[in-house]
């Protein structure tokens, strides 16, 4: 009978600290099924020692050496599976190994917010200075180094793409990361189809329904574009989530930049309330840079209380980009909540002014747009408001106003991932 032994021990990254009081179990990997070898508790050093014998994981096929992984508890909640990076065919009968964690915290981080902008940039292929050779230059975004692309979507039928990175020195830690716009036709029409559907129901994909729930009150609507470009691509979201959650994913960040930072916003609302994520106890925080805005108040309600409120959501705006400011925002007297003193006046205001007239052709106009789109079949969802709002926690970076010293018709100088990490560094300078 073979003998091993397995001295270990927990650190957290975020400030090198050994970390007591964790379960830790021990696994042998198989084809078939995985074999439970031992569980133990960190000590006040953050160490562990498992021990245990062959007859342990030896099975039909008479296994001589493990395939050992880890899964790390806190109290009942999983924080850390080793199962992506398995130790194989362990030959030494005494093994030394250190799992590093790191629990995402709430609060607004500036290294996971450069790291989450970098892959931004990478995915909307801005890595370089954006536009090149201006005066001032804006710095190139870095790509951060401990972030590793394991994973790039097909385009969706409205060109939209996402992609699955992982964090290469945290055990369990990826992101899913949504493009923004693209210079094509089906990506400007997502951005422009800005009227607001109910933020929970059903659209007639043309591969069949998508049901979503994106919020529970009744009242809130959402983005129509920026919606189908999510049902578009957030099926291959959750089966990836779900491949990697059983391979020991236990944290996600959610990005964007412009158009993927609405994506973003609705997935992580999608992802609080869908039943087809199989893994309930993940953890998920979310950056997202230059968000045009994705649906209305009550739509804004509902993701500050699921993400704002628990410090996992930031918004970050730079002040100077015009991007953030759109959909407009029109609020007719219908729109507050009631019971309120204004509905009393809706009467009399609308034989002063003819802006309720105005709003019905544009709607008309719109849904002129949408019939086009039969196989969506949308008109008769349309909600008749345009009381759109930002979401998140706001993080500001106050710009100069101006224009690309180089090219006075760049209407994205303001916008560009570049600036953004231009303005990031002034307004969060390390210290």
């Amino acid at each position: 009978m073979a003998k091993f032994r397995i001295v270990g021990q927990i650190i957290d990254n975020k400030n090198d600290r050994r970390v007591s009081g964790l379960r830790v179990e021990a696994w042998d990997k198989d084809l078939m099924r995985n074999d439970f070898l031992d569980t133990t508790t960190t000590d006040g050093k953050g160490k562990f020692n498992i021990e245990f014998d062959d007859t342990d994981f030896q099975d039909i096929f008479l296994d001589r050496e493990p395939d050992i992984f880890f899964k790390v508890f806190q109290d009942s909640k999983l924080i850390a599976s080793t199962e992506d990076s398995i130790l194989w065919n362990v030959k030494n009968r005494d093994t030394q190994m250190t799992i590093n964690i790191t629990q995402l915290s709430p609060g607004f981080n500036l290294a996971e917010a450069k790291a989450m902008l970098g892959i931004c940039s990478e995915l909307n292929g801005q890595l370089q200075p954006t536009p090149p050779n201006t005066v001032p230059p804006l710095p190139p975004v870095p790509l951060p180094s401990n972030w590793q692309k394991i994973y790039r979507s097909n385009e969706s039928i409205l060109d939209n793409v996402w992609e699955l990175w992982k964090n290469t020195e945290v055990t369990g830690q990826y992101a899913l990361a949504f493009r923004g716009t693209v210079t094509t036709k089906p990506s400007i029409v997502e951005d422009i189809l800005a009227v607001m559907i109910p933020a929970k129901g059903s659209i007639d994909l043309k591969i069949g329904d998508f049901s979503y729930q994106l919020a529970e009150d009744a009242r809130a609507g959402v983005h129509v574009g920026f919606t189908l470009g999510l049902a578009t691509l957030i099926l291959d979201v959750i089966d990836k989530i779900n491949d990697y959650a059983a391979k020991g994913a236990t944290q996600f960040f959610i990005t964007g930049h412009s158009q993927g930072a609405a994506l973003a916003t609705l997935c992580r609302s999608l992802l609080q309330y869908t039943k087809r994520v199989k893994v309930k106890d993940l953890t998920y925080k979310t950056y997202i840079f230059a968000q045009p805005k994705p649906g209305n108040d009550y739509y804004g309600y509902d993701f500050d209380a699921i993400a704002s409120n628990q410090g996992m959501a930031f918004r970050v705006t730079n002040s100077c980009d015009w991007v953030p400011q759109v959909p407009f925002t029109i609020q007719l007297l219908k729109d507050p909540s009631a019971p309120n003193p204004l509905t009393e006046l809706k009467e009399k205001l609308e034989n002063l002014t003819d802006d309720f007239e105005q709003l019905k052709q544009l709607k008309d106009k719109i849904e002129e747009k949408l019939e086009k789109l039969p196989k969506y079949k949308l008109k008769d969802k349309i909600l008749p408001t345009l009381n759109y709002t930002g979401c998140g926690i706001p993080i500001t970076l106050l710009g100069t106003p101006g224009d690309n010293p180089q090219n006075p018709d760049d209407f994205f100088w303001q916008h560009h991932t570049a600036m953004y990490y231009k303005l990031l560094c002034e307004t969060f300078p390390d210290s």
